[in-house]
């Protein structure tokens, strides 16, 4: 399940207001724990039907957030 949800996790966080500079601040933190937290808590890591986050697809999220890149125009997402 985290692996077919993690591009979703991706895409949401891409597409939220000022994406760029919270991805920027995402990557600038070296703590797995608060990389999480930040996925965690903007609510990106919450499977259907759950309330609460999953930390297995929070840290799959942010792993692949780590390679992803965003274009000039900061819609969408490629992959490195």
């Amino acid at each position: 399940m985290v692996t077919a949800l993690t591009p979703f996790c991706v895409s949401s966080y891409l597409k939220q207001p000022e994406a760029s500079t919270k991805l920027a601040v995402l990557r600038e933190d070296t703590s797995d724990y608060t990389q999480r937290d930040i996925v965690e808590k903007a609510g990106f890591a919450t499977m259907p039907g759950n309330t609460e986050p999953s930390s297995g697809l929070a840290s799959a999220c942010v792993k692949a957030l780590r390679t992803v890149t965003v274009p000039a125009n900061g819609v969408g997402a490629a992959t490195r």
